[in-house]
């Protein structure tokens, strides 16, 4: 409610409500940046939360940095193109349907709460960090995730051999096209598991994450 960031405890505990819904059991779901620290590591594995497949995109520093600058350079072209709806002047029409509105609304406005104009509601005017802190961020929290995701990717892959690197600098069809294999692959041998159980018949451990012990 007062807008800082929750415990990872509280996060996971509502995650491991939300896994218990029935859309989840059925269809399946999707961990966006999760687990990428060994405390998230081991609050999962407490709770018995063991992803069916982890997919990580690799992409070199470079190519974070390249892409970080193009969504600021789009974000100031949306900031500049609010600002100019602004000021470019309306039709005349336009303009008098707006002071008709404005007639309207000035009994019921509240001086008492704060005026934000549109672009900077959306987009902050006044950037606080120049163009080397941002540097600075982007390679700190860069470094942060290299150290972080080391021992993580070597245990899911040694323990669950669940985990597939993949090139970010790939087109998305070559992207979407090998992941969609790898899930394939990993759907069979999941489907092949649970019709040998069903069967009374020896069924094959590759691949659905039981770990080798």
């Amino acid at each position: 409610m007062k807008g800082g960031s929750i415990s990872n405890n509280l996060l996971y505990a509502g995650l491991d409500l939300i896994l218990m819904d029935e859309r989840c059991q059925t269809r399946g779901f999707v961990l966006d940046g999760m687990p990428s620290s060994q405390e998230e590591f081991d609050i999962l594995q407490r709770r018995s939360i063991v992803p069916f497949r982890i997919i990580e995109l690799e992409a070199s520093h470079e190519e974070v940095k390249f892409r970080n600058e193009v969504i600021i350079e789009e974000k100031q072209k949306l900031k500049t193109q609010l600002e100019m709806t602004r000021l470019l002047p309306k039709p005349e029409g336009e303009e008098e349907e707006e002071d008709v509105m404005e007639d309207d609304d000035e009994e019921e406005e509240d001086e008492s709460l704060p005026k934000v104009k549109l672009a900077s509601y959306l987009i902050p005017l006044e950037d606080d960090y120049e163009a080397t802190d941002h540097e600075e961020i982007l390679e700190e929290y860069y470094q942060a995730y290299i150290t972080n995701i080391a021992p993580i990717r070597t245990t899911y892959s040694q323990l669950y051999r669940n985990w597939m690197a993949i090139n970010a600098r790939q087109n998305r069809w070559k992207i979407w096209t090998d992941l969609f294999n790898f899930m394939t692959e990993a759907t069979f041998k999941m489907q092949r598991y649970m019709k040998s159980i069903r069967d009374d018949n020896i069924a094959q451990l590759d691949g659905i994450c039981i770990t080798p012990k």
